[in-house]
């Protein structure tokens, strides 16, 4: 039987051929679920190591600030600030603020999951091939999934303004904008959201800007442009558009 050992975990090959994953003994820290996710999460298939590696790499670089991935055993929730293993058999015994989790940092599990990947790599060869187009695919899927649900938060979590739409002049609306627009194009993100709610809106012309999750809810908009717009999950819940142009608008 072939091991090695980092600085948290044992790996190795049976005789058998078949890999194993063991907390290190030689380490005396108390987290010891990250190897029984690589036995039964992963466990031979390089194409969901590679698919972690990739979710790693998005966080790291700010092309998403938070990941999902569900497995066997594990649910593992990615943010810039590392990683939290949720074993699946505590969900219906534990409350939600006892669960048992486990925190690594990102750097952790990637270098496990290389570590993992390099000792399928001897075991079976084909495991080191390139990243699969189809889990790029997936993992977009997953996080457009992910806007959806921040948007739909952000939507039940807005309170009514009440009284009529608020006028505003056309340099807060500029304001507005160039922080959104830092927003959509900075990773990490800096900036803020444009929050147009309850606000009235004239004679503008946002067109070919990009306004995703933008908030219009309870607005009023008279005679404004939004041709060729992204209004990618922007709110507009409540909002009232008279004589608005949102030809080619996404």
């Amino acid at each position: 039987m072939r091991t090695f050992r980092s600085k948290l975990i044992e790996l190795g090959v049976r005789e058998s051929g078949a890999l194993f994953a063991a907390p290190n003994p030689a380490s005396d820290d108390p987290r010891t679920e990250l190897s029984a996710f690589l036995r039964g999460d992963v466990q031979s298939s390089g194409e969901v190591a590679r698919h972690l590696l990739t979710g790693i790499e998005w966080v790291k670089d700010g092309r998403a600030e938070e990941w999902e991935f569900g497995g066997n055993g594990f649910t593992v929730y990615f943010t810039k600030d590392g990683v939290d293993l949720i074993p699946h058999a505590y969900y219906e015994e534990v409350e939600e603020d006892r669960l048992p989790i486990e925190h690594y940092t990102l750097d952790e599990l990637r270098d496990a999951l290389e570590d993992w990947l390099d000792l399928m790599a001897e075991v079976y060869p084909d495991a080191a091939a390139g990243r699969e187009a189809v889990l790029a695919e997936m993992l977009v899927e997953q996080l457009d999934g992910q806007r959806y649900e921040r948007s739909r938060r952000r939507r039940e979590g807005r309170v009514a303004r009440d009284g009529p739409p608020t006028p505003v002049d056309r340099k807060t609306v500029e304001r507005l904008l160039a922080a959104h627009r830092l927003w959509t194009e900075t990773r990490p993100r800096q900036g803020q959201v444009a929050d147009f709610d309850g606000m009235l809106l004239r004679d503008l012309d946002f067109s070919g800007t990009n306004l995703e999750e933008a908030g219009f809810q309870n607005a009023r908009l008279e005679r404004c442009r939004f041709v060729g717009s992204d209004l990618s999950y922007a709110l507009f819940g409540g909002a009232v558009a008279v004589d608005c142009d949102f030809s080619r608008a996404v």
